[in-house]
């Protein structure tokens, strides 16, 4: 007998941490059940290929939240429909980003009960739910770090995760720095002008400072930033663009070889830690990037920077210009060990379910 699976999460929209969660979450399924018929969607809800699947994934993002009620209604009706046509249904490795509202709140609650699992990428994203009265939450971790993984088999013949692999994109002559920026300016409207702007001026000022001393890439996470990251890489850096899933294997083949990487979208940071790479996480202090860092990973904690420390952090960053050396550390085998065990979880979810 096969089993047919329908996961759904934000993906096909230009934005890498969409993407990446969607197909690892098929990739999570395969390894529990290898002979799945899986198939990838996102909202708005497609009434037959609910029909068709045996199960309902919800698959990472951090897809959980009510400021915009059409978010909540976009979700929520795959549980909902797959409960009234009696299907098994789960949410795997996602975020919550706010639930503020009564009405969300209780619409929240009454929809994941009827889920077989729901698990969430970080212990705090376990307490939030919590506190609108959900409880069964698990926390396991972001979906998104069997990203390696699924590429191995999404690209078999492709020796993308190779060290050092020469590119036609990646210079040898150079330490090599990667950048994911996020557009502050459409994101914080008014107050834009303050801490937000000093950061975007402050990249844009250490690539025409340093990109003498650094090859330096402007690595594309979602479709809105490509205005800003290709105005600053002008200053002197390489703006990769991301369109699909089908550029994640050069992307992720770039920060393999990358000797530094600064990431302000939350899985830009994620893709830097899977490539072993010494990454610096930017945001603020209560968002989902600080969340990852204080789950279980110190090496991250100690890298992170809020903006409201962008002082902090222009003054690392020029240090590192002016000396040319990067003085920033990887994830310790501890903190991958953990990342494995964690993520693991997800898997012994689903097999229970399927079981």
């Amino acid at each position: 007998m096969v089993n047919k699976y329908l996961v759904i999460s934000p993906n096909g929209y230009g934005n890498v941490g969409d993407d990446i969660c969607a197909y690892s979450g098929k990739y999570a399924i395969e390894q529990v059940d290898p002979n799945a018929e899986v198939k990838i969607s996102q909202p708005p809800m497609k009434l037959n290929l609910v029909e068709w699947a045996d199960y309902i994934i919800l698959s990472g993002g951090g897809i959980l939240y009510d400021r915009a009620s059409k978010n909540l209604e976009n979700y929520m009706q795959y549980i909902d429909k797959a409960h009234e046509l009696g299907k098994k249904s789960a949410v795997l490795g996602v975020g919550v980003q706010g639930i503020v509202t009564d009405d969300g709140k209780k619409r929240y609650v009454e929809s994941l009960n009827k889920c077989e699992f729901v698990s969430v990428r970080t212990e705090k994203d376990r307490q939030l739910l919590e506190d609108i009265g959900f409880n069964k939450a698990v926390a396991t971790f972001d979906i998104a770090f069997f990203t390696p993984a699924m590429l191995e088999s999404f690209t078999p013949k492709l020796n993308w995760l190779r060290k050092r692999k020469q590119q036609k994109l990646l210079k040898d002559n150079k330490p090599r720095i990667g950048i994911c920026m996020i557009n502050l300016k459409m994101l914080k409207g008014d107050s834009y002008d303050g801490i937000y702007r000093q950061f975007d001026e402050g990249v844009a000022k250490f690539i025409g400072d340093y990109s003498n001393k650094f090859d330096i890439y402007l690595l594309q996470h979602a479709k809105e930033d490509g205005g800003l990251m290709r105005e600053v890489a002008r200053s002197g850096a390489t703006f990769v663009p991301y369109n699909d899933i089908n550029d994640l294997p050069n992307l992720f083949g770039i920060f393999n070889n990358l000797d530094m990487m600064m990431g302000v979208r939350l899985h830009s940071i994620a893709l830097g830690l899977m490539s072993d790479t010494p990454t610096i996480g930017v945001g603020s202090t209560t968002a989902k990037q600080k969340r990852l860092a204080n789950y279980a990973l110190p090496t991250l904690d100690k890298q992170f920077y809020s903006f409201n420390d962008v002082d902090g952090l222009l003054k690392l960053l020029k240090n590192i210009g002016e000396s040319g050396k990067i003085n920033l550390s990887r994830l310790n085998k501890a903190e991958q060990a953990k990342i494995q065990e964690l993520n693991q979880q997800n898997l012994t979810l689903l097999k229970k379910m399927i079981s």
